[in-house]
């Protein structure tokens, strides 16, 4: 995995190949291992390099043998030798065994279709010379970040909103409407992101560029398709597949370790990793001392079981004090929870021990439906046909986690949501027990302006089942918008470190979604019960019947304690100040006083106030320390790192680039 950034225009700027050194060095953690920058008169490509596999080979940006074609990419696909065999039968040749050059020949073979073919996790920048076009697109569940953004015909794209720190003409600013949104849901959907005049690109999507011109193509649904076979076939074939899965994401040139969780869905890629007798597995955790968050007894256990080496960081409320701001940085968006901040503590030592890969269990519970809401779903549709005091019982289950009042919360949903035909029906309880964050903006967003604006986003999942509607929304919302980039790619890749996903091959996938829901979800049995059914003879027993358990960080703890006490306090000078225009003043203060009052009375905050408060604190301190890394101190650091970055015109062409000064290296 790697970072890729560049500027493209039919009149490049003054300066542009400095500026695209610029951007790489602002996102150089993300490829330590070496930085380079290929330019002609319509484009300036950069990329970063974190080599995991290939050699020098795999060195970007990458042309082929015409010059014609180029490409910056970041990420892995894993059916590279059948997409070799099916370009070879076209007329292509490989020399340089990298997955790399594979994508290049299928983007010049077939066009943006290739980007369908693609299993793995991605974002890429194609250039083909010929018609002065650029192509940017994202792997289909959005593992890989990429971002652009649009001014008088000049174009910038990036891995990371930070790059554009260094475009002169740019200057980052909230958008906030999608603040509101992010308040309200949680994420932002692609397009959209938190500042003004930055895109993301979408999942799956391809953006072309075109003489200045933008024209989106957005990511096609996957085909619904029935599994023909028995449940006991099923099994047979998800084991194989994720075996496959798992031993495809293993191989490497650095050294891999597995995040093992104590759960079902990171103890078997453990389970099929350490399946490979040649390997010598050390696993890794993250332990709490809130006997409430920590997993540390059933992590213990499943490397235990499977001959696991194990090592795991503890996490405190001190832990999360000190990394918030750097962890914020790299998150580039506010965040509800704390809980990105213990991953980046675990990245940081994954890295001190020589680790650059990592696979985790991450898309396991969207794909086999292990999320309550999706239990919920199922709950609130039989309520019409079940005795209220029974109903009530079995929501309480699912909302006992997350609402202040499991009582209140019951009720409330069944009066204020009770057909099972909205669209949004499985997540409208959720945005709205976050109504006490959205009331924090000055220019607040109502619930139903909120509902309006998510509903428009997802017209096209009108006609599905609920638990279909359900599941795309989580894979949408919260796995691409947050759990893969919020916790995941940005929290591993401060640090170089690759997080890959097994659960999100596409062959598994492909299988998982055809499976009937029952089959994932029976009325009167666990969740993802095929799954754990799959594995019963390859885990302990008590593992497979253990009852979900997400990862979560001590918010409220972390929010009560003094370690977080200068954070808050200069939050509150800020706003004590008006220096906020985006916060509102009077609800701020009042969350505020809340947690002074709470821990006077020795009492626990609300967790939507710990919430709104983690919301506000990360909105103000992303703010501060982008404004900081925009100044001259910072700047100059940036001009030295960028000085390293090997720059090369494209063959054949006389150095016309406004800023370039011919090969060697950026000035």
């Amino acid at each position: 995995m790697c970072g890729i950034a560049g500027i493209v225009s039919p009149r490049l700027p003054t300066g542009a190949v400095r500026i695209a050194c610029e951007m790489v060095a602002q996102i150089a953690h993300r490829g330590p291992d070496a930085q380079a920058v290929v330019h002609d008169e319509h484009c300036v490509f950069g990329h970063a390099l974190l080599a995991i596999a290939g050699g020098d080979a795999s060195r970007q940006p990458m042309s082929d043998d015409s010059g014609q074609h180029w490409i910056s990419y970041n990420g892995e696909i894993y059916n590279g030798p059948e997409l070799q065999r099916d370009l070879e039968s076209l007329g292509n040749r490989f020399r340089r065994g990298c997955d790399t050059e594979i994508v290049l020949a299928a983007l010049r073979a077939w066009g943006d279709r290739a980007v369908e073919r693609f299993n793995g996790g991605f974002a890429l920048a194609y250039y083909d010379r010929a018609t002065a076009a650029v192509l940017l697109a994202r792997d289909e569940f959005g593992k890989r970040p990429l971002y652009y953004t649009q001014s008088g015909g000049v174009l910038a794209f990036a891995s990371e909103v930070k790059a554009f720190l260094a475009l002169p003409w740019f200057s980052l600013r909230y958008d906030e409407g999608a603040l509101a949104t992010l308040y309200w849901t949680s994420a932002v959907t692609a397009p959209e992101t938190v500042f003004q005049g930055i895109c993301q690109v979408g999942p799956g999507e391809c953006v072309w560029i075109r003489n200045g011109r933008i024209s989106r193509t957005p990511a096609r649904r996957r085909p619904a398709h029935r599994y023909p076979g028995s449940r006991a076939d099923a099994m047979h074939e998800l084991q194989h597949r994720i075996a496959t899965s798992v031993r495809r994401r293993a191989q490497a040139n650095r050294p891999v370790t597995v995040l093992a969780s104590g759960g079902l869905d990171s103890s078997i890629v453990a389970t099929e990793l350490a399946a490979d007798a040649a390997r010598r597995v050390t696993a890794y955790s993250i332990a709490f001392p809130n006997t409430e968050y920590d997993e540390s007894a059933a992590q213990e256990a499943v490397c235990a079981s499977l001959g696991l080496a194990h090592r795991r960081i503890v996490v405190t409320p001190a832990t999360i004090a000190a990394g918030f701001r750097d962890a914020l940085y790299h998150a580039e968006q506010p965040i509800p929870t704390a809980a990105p901040i213990p991953m980046y503590h675990l990245a940081r030592q994954l890295h001190a021990d020589g680790y650059a890969v990592a696979l985790s269990g991450e898309g396991a519970d969207e794909m086999f439906l292990g999320y309550g809401v999706f239990r919920e779903v199922l709950l609130r549709g039989a309520i019409p046909s079940r005795p209220t005091a029974v109903a009530a019982a079995d929501l309480a289950a699912v909302y006992g986690g997350w609402s202040e009042s499991v009582d209140a919360a019951v009720h409330s949903v069944a009066r204020r949501f009770p057909n099972p035909q909205d669209l949004l029906h499985s997540h409208l309880p959720r945005y709205y027990n976050n109504k006490t964050a959205a009331s924090t903006l000055a220019q607040g967003m109502s619930f139903r302006r909120a509902r309006d604006l998510e509903e428009r986003t997802y017209a096209d999942l009108a006609g599905f089942d609920p638990i279909t509607r359900a599941r795309a929304l989580e894979l949408s919302k919260l796995l691409a918008g947050y759990l893969l980039s919020v916790q995941g790619d940005r929290m591993a890749m401060a640090w170089g470190v690759e997080n890959r996903c097994p659960f999100l091959d596409a062959d598994v996938v492909a299988l998982a979604v055809s499976l009937p829901h029952e089959w994932h979800l029976p009325h009167n049995g666990p969740e993802k019960k095929i799954l754990r059914d799959a594995y019963r003879n390859r885990l302990p027993g008590d593992l497979v019947d253990r009852a979900k358990r997400s990862y979560l960080a001590p918010d409220v703890a972390f929010v009560q304690s003094r370690d977080a006490d200068p954070l808050f306090q200069e939050f509150a000078d800020a706003l004590g100040k008006d220096e906020l225009p985006w916060a509102s003043r009077p609800h701020g203060e009042y969350l505020l006083a809340r947690r002074n009052a709470a821990r006077q009375d020795s009492a626990i905050l609300p967790y939507s106030h710990a919430r709104a408060l983690l919301l506000l604190l990360s909105t103000f301190a992303l703010e501060r320390d982008f404004a900081t890394r925009k100044g001259a101190s910072h700047r100059r650091t940036i001009a030295a790192r960028a000085a390293a970055v090997t720059v090369t015109p494209i063959p054949g062409l006389a150095s016309r680039v406004p800023g370039a000064r011919g090969a060697g290296r950026a000035r």
